[in-house]
């Protein structure tokens, strides 16, 4: 079957499976992929669909990764709401020959774990009974009972995504997709899920644009917990444009990306926009470049703004004089909340 044949048979398996699936999924389902990985996505607000020219195309747009020569690296390490929630990533990926065509494969890990979860089990199954009048159990009972520690115990919360990644060119775009494999646990209870994501990229447009989409969840990702309830994510869309403009006089380099992240699970108002069952959520950023080799970064991240920076310290441009590696970046991103304490990423990556 030829390339076009099959990027046709996914497109129409995605639109042919987004209409029903709104009716019937699981709100939040496997909600700890939405913010995905990176330090320099977080803090260009999630824009990323039509940038991904490093090692984060695994995960916002697994076409992308066809535009991407030699091999390169990923690692990153987050603290969401004050360090409440912890959130780690590795990605790789190589440019290949496969039967005959030039390709490129990759795998990205993430995790997102809460540790140190106290659980205690229902009062009157230790013994500890309603006293008030109204028979409930409350602040005030409390010196009227011993509590022992031993009753009390800690869980974790472990979240994993796994995504093995194809990519390959096509007459200039770039295609491809993503198998992925999900495990959640919380205590003893745990959950498998599968699904396939796909992206492609375009060449570069006039005036210095470039568009990408991403079809996350094409299929629809089935999820069932060891306690005998199944979930259902349904597909969703990403299109994203990107524009990058040289300053020579300044020996900068401007790169401004927005995404549109479409879904259909009914978010209502927990999205910026929405109508029915499908919500939008905008993702702005941009990218400044001073001397090639310091970067700041701004963001929009729905209705959450977002901050940070990079530094080029090996390679050709790098501030080091260390050459070894054909690119080697420190990142730094940050993103608000409007409840919660700020998400803190860093972020290494390298090429080669």
């Amino acid at each position: 079957m030829r390339l076009r044949h099959v990027l046709s048979l996914i497109l129409l398996i995605a639109l042919a499976a987004g209409l029903p699936a709104g009716a019937s999924a699981t709100k939040y389902a496997a909600d700890f992929m939405t913010k995905g990985p990176g330090a320099r996505p977080l803090a260009m607000g999630g824009a990323f669909t039509a940038v991904a020219d490093d090692a984060n195309a695994l995960f916002f747009n697994p076409g992308a990764l066809a535009a991407l020569p030699g091999s390169g690296i990923s690692l990153m390490h987050s603290e969401r709401f004050g360090g409440l929630v912890q959130v780690d990533h590795a990605g790789f990926y190589r440019a290949v020959e496969l039967y005959g065509r030039s390709a490129s494969v990759g795998i990205s890990v993430l995790r997102v774990g809460v540790d140190d979860i106290v659980f205690t089990g229902d009062p009157e199954d230790h013994g500890w009974v309603p006293v008030d009048e109204d028979d409930e159990f409350g602040p005030e009972d409390l010196d009227q009972i011993d509590i022992d520690p031993s009753l009390f115990h800690t869980e974790s919360d472990q979240e994993w995504a796994v995504l093995g990644v194809y990519a390959a060119r096509w007459r200039g775009w770039h295609l491809g997709g993503a198998v992925k494999v999900i495990y959640q646990s919380v205590g003893s209870y745990n959950s498998f899920g599968f699904g396939l994501d796909a992206g492609l990229l375009s060449p570069p447009l006039p005036g210095g644009l470039r568009a990408g989409l991403k079809l996350q969840d094409v299929t629809g990702t089935y999820i069932s917990w060891s306690t005998g309830v199944s979930e259902k994510l349904p597909p969703s869309l990403r299109p994203g444009l990107s524009w990058q403009r040289d300053l020579p006089g300044l020996r900068a380099r401007l790169l401004l990306a927005a995404d549109a992240e479409v879904r259909f699970e009914n978010y209502q108002e927990a999205s910026v926009w929405h109508a029915g069952s499908m919500s939008v959520d905008p993702h702005l950023g941009l990218e400044l470049w001073l001397l090639e080799s310091v970067a700041l970064r701004v963001g929009l991240d729905g209705e959450d703004w977002t901050a940070g920076g990079g530094l080029r310290l090996g390679g050709e441009r790098g501030l080091l004089p260390w050459d070894a590696l054909r690119d080697l970046s420190l990142d730094y991103g940050f993103g608000s909340h409007d409840v919660l304490d700020g998400s803190h990423r860093v972020g290494l990556s390298a090429s080669f």
